[in-house]
């Protein structure tokens, strides 16, 4: 298995709506305040890729922070079809959210907000890129709450969404909004609270101008060394290393915190690499992503028995996932815990008895090559 396979990308997320699309939305079978929610949903145009905002009352939009960066303007378009240039306020505010202010924009009533709950269903309301139509996704549902005592730690949800959904809306059953999404992948998406909005907007205006611009100038940097690194050949120069490291984790924006570490893994930079998905799960706990970064990262250096406890933790969160069950074989295998490894495979093996089968063989054959037991602690 190679590196690149080991640390798959995290796909931004941005959601879009329209009236018009509302108007015309058919084969909506979510429930009718979910279907509504359609109408305070826009596309925002800012950066490549496209995203959305989310309107919260006259004259005002929030998207993703990572989706404006340190731009000024910017464009929103309604489902209806109107355009308009927008300013993107100054704000201090330390996470993954943006106030936009857009002149003459009514979209009344804005939505209503609320704190998800453990057991409710969630909707992604997002524009699908193949169509360019607004759809609701199927339902999902909370899989973590914001971790306690954590500021910047999201919602982690299950909800389906599709790429280019960065700056939408989660919302609930009832067509109110929960978050606004942020990032994911494989099934573990993300969501900044709704009720962050307050923060956002008490830390917004021009007194927060050189913050913001400070914050924003991470962001893009951080996005291009991203893109960039990749593409060059050979190992990544420790001068290379110690930039990434340092305006990534200036953003705090812990998708990008995740995947700098993800470059720094595929580059072999494993140290450096752990420490980003340690700073990751000090900001969020309740990190899927993360810690599944973490595993792998120590998997690379052939520490399968550190990696022992964080799997665990995987396993308690989402115990029948087959890939958590996947690195719980191989932790517990290649880390000496063999009742760990035979317990995952027998859920394995109800869960995906193909992935099982090879698991199987895995567990009573020969060690795959590539993998080595190095030293243990």
């Amino acid at each position: 298995m190679t590196k690149a396979a080991l640390f798959p990308l995290l796909c931004c997320l941005a959601l879009v709506t329209s009236r018009t699309v509302f108007a015309q939305q058919v084969d909506c079978e979510a429930p009718p305040p979910v279907c509504a929610a359609m109408r305070f949903v826009v596309m925002v145009s800012a950066s490549d890729p496209a995203a959305s905002g989310v309107y919260i009352g006259p004259g005002r939009v929030v998207t993703s922070r990572h989706v404006v960066a340190d731009r000024k303007t910017a464009r929103v378009t309604t489902g209806d079809g109107r355009r308009f240039d927008v300013r993107i306020v100054p704000s201090a505010y330390p996470g993954d959210l943006a106030l936009l202010e857009v002149a003459g924009l009514s979209l009344e009533p804005a939505p209503h907000h609320a704190a998800p709950t453990a057991s409710g269903i969630l909707h992604a309301v997002a524009r699908d890129l193949r169509s360019k139509k607004i759809r609701v996704y199927p339902p999902g549902k909370m899989i973590l709450p914001r971790a306690e005592g954590k500021p910047l730690g999201r919602l982690h949800h299950d909800a389906p969404s599709g790429p280019g959904n960065s700056g939408g809306a989660l919302v609930d059953r009832d067509g109110r909004l929960v978050g606004v999404i942020a990032s994911g992948g494989e099934g573990r998406n993300e969501a900044i609270p709704a009720e962050d909005i307050r923060q956002l907007i008490a830390l917004s205006g021009e007194a927060h101008r050189v913050a913001h611009d400070r914050l924003g100038r991470a962001y893009r940097i951080c996005a291009r060394m991203l893109r960039q690194i990749p593409r060059r050949r050979g190992g990544l120069a420790r001068r290379a290393t110690r930039e990434l490291v340092a305006v990534c984790s200036e953003t705090r924006n812990r998708q990008l915190i995740d995947l700098a570490g993800q470059v720094l893994g595929r580059s072999g930079r494993l140290f450096k690499a752990e420490s980003l998905f340690v700073r990751s799960l000090e900001q969020d706990p309740h990190s899927l992503n993360a810690r599944i970064g973490l595993i792998v990262t120590q998997f690379l250096q052939s520490r399968h028995r550190a990696a022992i406890p964080q799997v665990r933790w995987l396993r308690r969160i989402l115990p029948n996932d087959p890939n958590i069950l996947r690195l719980a074989i191989q932790a517990g295998k290649l880390g000496g815990d063999m009742a760990f490894a035979e317990d995952a495979y027998g859920r394995l093996a109800k869960s995906d008895p193909g992935m099982a089968r090879a698991m199987r063989r895995f567990l009573d054959g020969q060690l795959p090559r590539g993998f080595n037991r190095g030293r243990q602690r």
